[in-house]
């Protein structure tokens, strides 16, 4: 995690918003001590673990669900979001948080139907 952030040119201890899909506790917490990060960051995503178990990738989805209800961070805030697996696996991203000209109130707005008028 610190050599992808790095590659950007960014400090994994210092981000904006980390959302982690883990099977349990007990990876937010050893994610923490190893970024240096101070546990509470991981909330949106321990909150997920809590509230619903391990729902596997689906974590980070609700975990972004959360954030957004949080009020989001930041236009241009940089993020953590990764996934682990059974054994050594995991995926890993940094993401940008980009603010539209009309601003989200909700993650339920996300899922509002689309639709256009012809007239």
């Amino acid at each position: 995690m610190d050599r992808v952030a790095a590659d950007r040119a960014l400090d994994a201890s210092a981000l904006d918003f980390y959302l982690i899909h883990a099977g349990g506790p007990r990876i937010l917490d050893d994610l923490s001590r190893f970024l240096e990060v101070d546990g509470s960051r991981f909330h949106q995503s321990r909150t997920t673990l809590e509230s619903y178990g391990n729902i596997a990738s689906a974590v980070v989805l609700d975990a972004l669900r959360r954030l957004f209800d949080d009020g989001g961070v930041g236009h241009g805030g940089r993020g953590l979001i990764a996934g682990f697996g059974p054994g050594i696996t995991a995926e890993i991203g940094i993401a940008t948080w980009v603010a539209g000209e009309q601003p989200v109130r909700s993650a339920a707005q996300l899922c509002q139907p689309y639709s256009t008028s012809l007239v």
